[in-house]
């Protein structure tokens, strides 16, 4: 059934949109009487109309029936209540005919009774007059711009041109500067301007027109204003005030008020982290974090939970890092009370379902079926293994087997031993008044205590070896472990025999594709001095291939131990990283904008807060052998010349000139306050930091790339076709040793 109003009086046609045949148009209606205003659909050439408040407007209704073909379409229903009434849309499903003729409207007249809308225009009729009025406006605007305005003479009731003709050159900026050439003037009074309305006519202002102004001529830029030179001083960068308390249960609390905005964050880390997984079920911290989050709570279980935090426009998340769990929440400030103690029950009380965890084990395995599709993850992750060994805490990585044998049982277990509040740091930030939140804090996590059976004090994060050099084929074999009793003269994995022996070198044999007694020289030692260059042995040095078939570009990487966040050298080898690279860098200005081997080249130290870290340099080539090379005879310079005052100061200027934006947020200055507060750093170390970077010279920079950069005792790794790859390394005379891709 289908409802046809016939507005009464006629309506006005406010808008039309033709459209393709077969799909509706909408025509808003506007009726004189009333102001109000009506949807219309056409279809076709059959029309449609809903009567829209009939009963208030005087609206005459029929209704007819549809017994042709009908089509489906969406249609949005809206109501007009009045005058500053707020209107209600809501999407409805109306069947319309399809061609209807008996609906078809009719033509009238102003002064008989009249059928609206009109009929609608045919659709080369509305192209034609588009077109046409496209033309006048199109020949409107070249003819003032090439004529000079066009203006209506009151009197002589003709259209009259008020400036000389302008030459091409400059009609584009007339165009630009008619505004400024033109000043408002009332127009003379007539019987016709006086009959159409109050008119405005514009004339040209009196005087002489200057020329166009060419804004690249060299007067202009004398006029410009000159560059300032002084700047105010900027204002001191120091903490935030913050506010600090510790509960009865050994929780620390850290307060940062913020109110330019009406939110609060909220940050709770508890040592653990990854290192603290158990080392036959690597992956077991993530799957806490994932599965304690989406769980719920005993009071609130998932689905409620995710409903309650949807209405507040809140979000609560857990998460798992190297050395610690965290869980974040971030609410408007009037709900922060109830967000907080939703973030309490998912900690103190959290469900942990088994449907969530077999999801999330789903989850983490197929993402282990895809860790080899990157080659720069699979370079990295080798490296990794042969500097700290395949079982360290540093280089471990999830296993099928050991991901798809984790239980429920295993989660609580880790979250009874790691989940505590005297190991445990709490922030908050945001439009807060710091006494209340504290109280609030007390009434949500000052009972918390650790689970039963648990130990008084909370366990140290586990910590692994420091990385070391392995034994290069054809190194001395007098710093060998007393568990290897000798090592063989290596050969190439081509020559290898297996071994029925499962000791420590037939183990990495079996990954790297060796003989166990080659494998032996690789095994990791603590004493790096009596690591022996390749060289010095008068062999070629050694490359660690991974065969990718397949790849169009080699990913390379060459790597040694570096040092941790407290080495006195800290300071002059991020300096000498940023001599490395970014734009202007050494390692960018020689391997890529000189001889063009790299499109994307780093190198550089990081400095783990806990232990030693590694000097990583490398990049993606397609020639592997001569991007080495280049890349070792770089490094050796560097390890052997200090860098030039011009890269020292430029290397400096870059992570002075960052300071500032360490202070950019309140949130990230919470973050790191509770980060040096978890692993024991003095919270003014970023200033330290900085002053350390300031005094650092170009003696300090050498002496430091002597004692810490050794590019011939560097292990390789180099994933890419071995087809293609191989050949390239032999070139330049490294000895290519195959690398099994599986752990």
């Amino acid at each position: 059934m289908l409802n046809r109003a016939r507005c009464s009086p006629p309506a006005m046609l406010s808008g039309l949109w033709p459209t393709h045949p077969g799909q509706p148009q909408l025509v808003l209606l506007r009726t004189l009487s009333s102001g109000r205003f009506a949807h219309c659909c056409y279809l076709c050439s059959s029309h449609a109309s809903r009567q829209l408040n009939a009963t208030s407007h005087g609206h005459e209704a029929s209704t007819r029936s549809a017994a042709t073909d009908t089509r489906t379409w969406p249609r949005r229903q809206t109501s007009y209540c009045g005058p500053g009434d707020r209107t209600s849309t809501r999407v409805k499903q109306h069947r319309y005919p399809r061609h209807s003729q008996s609906l078809r409207p009719q033509p009238t007249s102003l002064s008989a009774p009249l059928t609206w809308p009109p009929p609608p225009i045919p659709f080369p009729l509305q192209a034609a007059a588009r077109c046409a009025i496209a033309l006048m406006l199109t020949t409107s605007v070249v003819l003032t711009v090439t004529l000079g305005p066009l203006v209506n003479d009151a009197n002589a009731g003709v259209v009259m041109m008020t400036e000389p003709p302008l030459s091409s050159a400059v009609a584009a900026a007339a165009l630009g500067s008619l505004q400024q050439q033109m000043a408002p003037v009332p127009a003379a009074e007539s019987s016709a301007s006086a009959a159409d309305g109050a008119l405005t006519s514009y004339l040209p202002s009196t005087g002489p027109v200057e020329p166009p102004i060419r804004f690249t001529s060299p007067d202009i830029l004398d006029k410009l204003p000159p560059f300032p030179t002084e700047f105010p001083p900027l204002p001191e960068l120091k903490l935030p005030p913050y506010t600090t308390a510790k509960l009865r249960n050994g929780l620390r609390v850290f307060l940062l008020r913020d109110d330019e905005v009406p939110l609060v964050r909220a940050t709770l880390l508890m040592r653990g982290g990854q290192y603290g997984s158990p080392p036959d079920k690597v992956g077991v911290a993530s799957l806490t974090a994932y599965v304690q989050r989406a769980g719920g709570s005993e009071a609130h279980p998932a689905s409620s939970l995710d409903s309650r935090l949807e209405e507040l426009a809140a979000s609560i998340e857990f998460g798992a890092g190297p050395q610690a769990l965290s869980a974040e929440l971030q609410c408007l400030a009037e709900d922060a009370e109830e967000v907080m103690g939703l973030m309490a029950e998912l900690v103190r009380t959290p469900v942990m379902p088994a449907d969530k965890l077999a999801l999330y084990q789903a989850q983490v395995l197929n993402a282990l079926e895809h860790q080899n599709d990157s080659p720069a993850a699979i370079g990295r992750r080798k490296i990794t293994k042969l500097l700290y060994g395949a079982d360290s805490i540093y280089a471990r990585t999830p296993t099928q087997e050991g991901v798809s044998s984790i239980s429920p049982n295993d989660l609580r277990s880790y979250i009874a031993r790691w989940e505590r509040p005297d190991g445990a740091v709490l922030g908050v930030v945001g439009a807060f008044e710091p006494r209340k939140m504290l109280a609030r804090v007390e009434r949500e996590f000052g009972d918390w205590a650790p689970a039963p059976g648990q130990p008084d004090e909370p366990p140290a994060v586990p910590r692994g070896q420091p990385p070391a050099m392995p034994f290069l084929p054809g190194s001395t074999t007098t710093a060998l472990p007393p568990t290897i009793a000798a090592v063989a003269t290596a050969t190439p994995a081509t020559q290898a025999e297996p071994s029925p022996s499962r000791s420590a070198a037939n183990t990495i044999a079996a990954d790297m594709e060796l003989s166990p007694n080659t494998a032996a020289s690789f095994i990791p030692v603590t004493d790096s001095a009596a690591v022996t260059s390749s060289a010095s042995s008068g062999r070629r040095p050694a490359v660690y291939l991974v065969d990718r078939a397949g790849l169009t570009q080699a990913y390379v990487l060459t790597a040694e131990p570096g040092i941790n966040l407290s080495d006195p050298d800290l300071f002059a080898l991020d300096v000498l990283s940023g001599v490395f690279n970014s734009f202007g860098g050494q390692l960018f200005d020689k391997l890529r904008s000189r001889e063009g081997l790299a499109y994307s080249v780093s190198g550089g130290w990081d400095s783990p807060p806990d232990h030693p870290g590694l000097f990583v340099a490398g990049g993606q080539t397609s020639s592997p052998g001569e991007f080495l090379r280049s890349l070792r005879q770089l490094l050796s310079r560097a390890a052997a010349e200090a860098p030039s005052v011009q890269e020292l100061e430029a290397a400096k200027a870059e992570t002075l000139n960052s300071f500032a934006f360490n202070f950019s947020s309140t949130s990230n200055q919470l973050q790191r306050i509770l980060v040096y507060d978890l692993l024991g750093l003095p919270q003014n170390f970023l200033f330290q930091y900085v002053q350390g970077i300031e005094r650092v010279e170009q003696q300090d920079v050498a002496r430091a790339a002597a004692a810490h950069l050794h590019p011939d005792r560097q292990v390789v790794v180099v994933v890419g076709d071995r087809e293609v790859t191989e050949p390239s390394l032999e070139a330049v005379g490294f000895e290519v040793y195959p690398l099994r891709l599986g752990d």
